[in-house]
C-alpha cells in the first residue's frame, strides 16, 4: 500500500470513540460560549463524531447539522440526541466535500473533528464556502503539548507506514488555519486553554487508548507484536511522566486551542 492511499478519517471505525469522548464534553460546550452561539442559529458541525459540539449546540436551541465519514459514530450521536429529547440532523459526509450550498450556515464549528480530514486545506475551504456573510467559524484543536499531543506524535509513523497520513496538530496554528480560511475571513479570538483527562491509573488509561481510541487502536493494529509492546512502552512513559496526580489515579493536562473567525467579506469569484 502506498503511503497516504487511506483515507485519514478512516480510523475513527476503528475502537468506540463514545468510551473515551465523555472526558473532552466541556470543550464544546465552551466553545458554543466562544462561538457565541444564538437561538435559531443554523449550526453546521464537521466531524462531529458522537456529537459532543452537536449537542451542546442543540442545547442552545440552534438549528443543528452535523457531519461525520462514519456511521456508527453517526448513530451513536443520534441515540444521545433523542436521549435527551434534542433534534440534529445527522448526515454521512466528508468535510472536503460539504453538502451545502454557499453561506448556509450562521456558524461552522468543529471541536477535534476536521482536523483528522485528509485534505485540510480543502476542509477549510470547504467550511468558509459554506458560512455565510458575518457568520463564524469556530473550531478547538489539540497542541503538541501534553498528553493527548504526545500520543498523537508517536503513533503518526506507525499509521504513516499503512498509507493513513494526518496531522491533527497542524490546526492549532492560528496563522496556518487563518490562510487557509482566506482573506474574507477576520481571526478574532485565539485562546489555548487546557483539558484535564482522568482514569482509574496508568495501566487502565493506556489499555483505553489501545482499545478504544480509534488512531490508537488503528495503529496498534498496523503493528507486529514487538512493535505494539514498543507502542505500549511509549504510551506508558507519556502517561506516567504527564501524570499530576498522587493519589495512584490519573489526572492529565492537554493544551488546545480555540479560534473563532468572523466572516467579513464576499468570496471573490475565481
Amino acid at each position: 500500500m502506498d503511503v497516504g492511499t487511506v483515507p485519514a478519517e478512516s480510523v475513527w471505525s476503528e475502537g468506540d470513540f463514545s468510551r473515551i469522548s465523555g472526558g473532552v464534553v466541556l470543550v464544546g460546550e465552551l466553545l458554543c460560549e466562544s462561538a457565541e452561539l444564538r437561538a435559531l442559529e443554523r449550526v453546521l458541525d464537521v466531524g462531529c463524531a458522537n456529537g459532543n459540539l452537536a449537542l451542546s449546540a442543540a442545547r442552545r436551541r440552534c438549528t443543528v447539522v452535523g457531519v461525520d465519514p462514519v456511521p456508527k459514530l453517526l448513530d451513536h450521536a443520534r441515540r444521545r440526541a433523542e436521549a435527551e429529547g434534542l433534534k440534529i440532523d445527522l448526515r454521512e459526509g466528508r468535510a472536503e466535500a460539504l453538502a451545502f450550498p454557499d453561506g448556509s450556515f450562521d456558524a461552522v464549528v468543529s471541536s477535534f473533528g476536521v482536523a483528522f480530514a485528509s485534505d485540510a486545506e480543502a476542509a477549510a475551504r470547504e467550511m468558509a464556502r459554506v458560512c455565510r456573510l458575518g457568520g463564524r467559524i469556530a473550531l478547538a484543536n489539540w497542541t503538541e503539548r501534553g498528553s493527548v499531543g504526545e500520543t498523537f506524535r508517536a503513533i503518526r509513523d506507525p499509521l504513516r507506514a499503512v498509507g493513513i497520513d494526518f496531522d491533527p496538530l497542524q490546526w492549532a496554528d492560528p496563522d496556518l488555519v487563518a490562510r487557509w480560511l482566506g482573506e474574507e475571513f477576520r481571526v478574532r479570538r485565539v485562546e489555548r486553554l487546557t483539558s484535564r483527562l482522568r482514569s482509574d491509573s496508568v495501566e487502565i488509561n493506556v489499555a483505553g487508548l489501545e482499545r478504544f481510541l480509534p488512531p490508537v487502536t488503528a495503529a496498534f493494529r498496523s503493528l507486529d507484536t514487538p512493535g505494539r509492546e514498543r507502542l505500549r512502552a511509549e504510551l506508558t512513559r507519556i502517561v506516567r511522566e504527564r501524570n499530576t496526580a498522587r493519589d495512584g489515579t490519573v489526572l492529565l493536562d492537554s493544551e488546545y486551542v480555540e479560534l473563532v473567525a468572523e466572516k467579513t467579506a464576499a468570496r471573490q469569484a475565481i
